[in-house]
């Protein structure tokens, strides 16, 4: 028997092409689920930015400078000295509380404002005062 030369059949390829709507809902669901992505990345990173700026401000107020610190500590130490002296020297009392808040100890700042409104309750400056340190 003799081979006949074969025929190469020459079938074109197949071409699939996805659906237009499902073409539509990938690209949307991947460029929506970017812009959430940077949109909670960039939030984050603003809170974090905000964060770090009341940070630094709370280290100013609590006193990370030593000299001003150790200022406010001989300050504090005068002024329980006045009021030992003078038990019922609302001023003292209530500047006693200022500075114990820049001092960060807001416990002592809370009790030498309770002293200077038992001393005087109504007194304007220790009625806000205390407002601000129970929120």
């Amino acid at each position: 028997m003799t081979k006949q030369p074969s025929k190469k059949s020459f079938k074109s390829p197949i071409i699939r092409f996805p659906r237009i709507s499902r073409f539509i809902t990938e690209r949307w669901v991947s460029i929506f689920g970017l812009v959430i992505f940077g949109l909670i990345s960039s939030f984050l990173v603003g809170a974090i930015i905000f964060r770090l700026g009341e940070l630094r401000e709370g280290l100013v107020i609590v006193g990370v400078n030593s000299s001003r610190r150790e200022e406010l500590l001989r300050e504090k130490s005068y002024l329980e000295d006045v009021l030992k002296r003078h038990p019922g020297y609302r001023d003292a009392a209530f500047k006693l509380a200022v500075v114990s808040l820049q001092l960060g100890l807001t416990n002592e700042a809370k009790i030498y404002n309770d002293l200077t409104l038992q001393i005087d309750p109504n007194f304007k400056q220790g009625r806000e005062f205390m407002e601000r340190l129970h929120p």
